[in-house]
């Protein structure tokens, strides 16, 4: 039975690397922001010292209702764990 996807919450692309891009592994990352939507408005606040986007997402997050959500297309690419 496939798993129905969210895709209600989508970045922006300057929020990740757009396009396809080799991957090597796959991260599961648990991120403490109370909620997806909470989760998603940090990530498009987020930037660095000099005031561009900070690349940090995951494509696909998992609400507290189970939910799926993918929030940025899975062939792209984005610094999961805040490395440069």
């Amino acid at each position: 039975m496939p798993v129905p996807v969210d895709r209600s919450l989508r970045l922006p692309e300057t929020e990740y690397v757009p396009g396809s891009q080799l991957k090597s592994g796959i991260a599961i990352h648990h991120t403490v922001g109370g909620s997806a939507e909470t989760t998603v408005r940090l990530w498009r606040r987020d930037r660095t010292d000099g005031g561009r986007p900070n690349l940090v997402a995951t494509a696909y997050l998992i609400a507290h209702d189970r939910t799926v959500l993918e929030v940025f297309d899975p062939a792209a690419w984005a610094y999961q764990f805040g490395l440069t």
